[in-house]
């Protein structure tokens, strides 16, 4: 089988229980996902994978779900794959031990390592947590900042509005597939940050929310920005960010 790059990378990222930090040690092996195809099975099973993932690696077992997930990745309006090679992979993120074999991207990928912040917190904020939330989303909006978050209920949601009152930038990262809208409620603002910067996750196509997909998603928002919680009212370094708000 002639292995094209864009569909080894899919490929890799929807095999059966393989997690990001096993692929993560797969691709530091072999350099790459067509090298990963091409191992000998003995070689995969010497990298600590689990018996039966080892085995759908070795017989390329994700390929034809990948070519059905890349026909209909390309349906869906403005929509890309971004892998670790690409310029527009956030940089932050490949800093970490487990980073996303691909990531999906709807809108402008450039935003995705232009300086920015991460707004976190309660689906139920206080009068406080909305007040301070909406006002620090425009603030640091109006300064050049990208307002990260994770399109949930409550500060999420409140935060990227105010980055959008002063046509900010934003970048809603998702705990479902880019086509799933969650929360229901929230589709008018996920078009709105997408006509003002991204969306993005690392969720297959229809993935639908569920408990444990959340603190995936959570990492992603950190990884890509300085995290914020309005109600603490504390910030923490979480990247590149920390270096750029200082200047800001």
């Amino acid at each position: 089988m002639e292995l094209d790059a864009s569909l080894s990378w899919l490929a890799l990222a929807l095999t059966p229980g393989l997690a990001s930090r096993l692929s993560a040690r797969l691709l530091r092996e072999f350099g790459s996902p067509e090298e990963v195809f091409r191992a000998p099975l003995p070689r995969l099973e010497a990298c600590n994978l689990p018996g039966p993932v080892a085995q759908a690696v070795f017989k390329k077992q994700s390929f034809k779900r990948a070519e059905k997930e890349l026909a209909l990745t390309r349906r869906i309006d403005r929509c890309r794959l971004l892998n670790w090679t690409e310029p527009e992979y956030p940089q932050t993120l490949l800093q970490i031990y487990d980073p996303p074999v691909m990531l999906y991207v709807r809108g402008d990928a450039q935003v995705l390592n232009l300086p920015s912040i991460g707004m976190v917190g309660t689906r139920r904020p206080t009068l406080y947590g909305t007040q301070m939330a909406e006002r620090l989303g425009r603030e640091l909006a109006a300064r050049g900042l990208v307002v990260v978050s994770g399109l949930a209920r409550g500060i999420d949601a409140i935060s990227h509005q105010g980055a959008l009152a002063v046509n900010g930038r934003a970048v809603g990262i998702l705990g479902t597939g880019i086509d799933v809208c969650y929360p229901k409620e929230n589709r008018k603002l996920y078009e709105r940050v997408l006509e003002r910067g991204a969306i993005l996750s690392e969720f297959p196509l229809g993935t639908h929310p569920a408990p444990e997909n959340f603190p995936v998603r959570n990492r992603s928002v950190a990884r890509t920005s300085e995290e914020f919680n309005p109600e603490r009212s504390t910030m923490s370094s979480m990247g590149f960010g920390s270096s750029t708000l200082s200047k800001s």
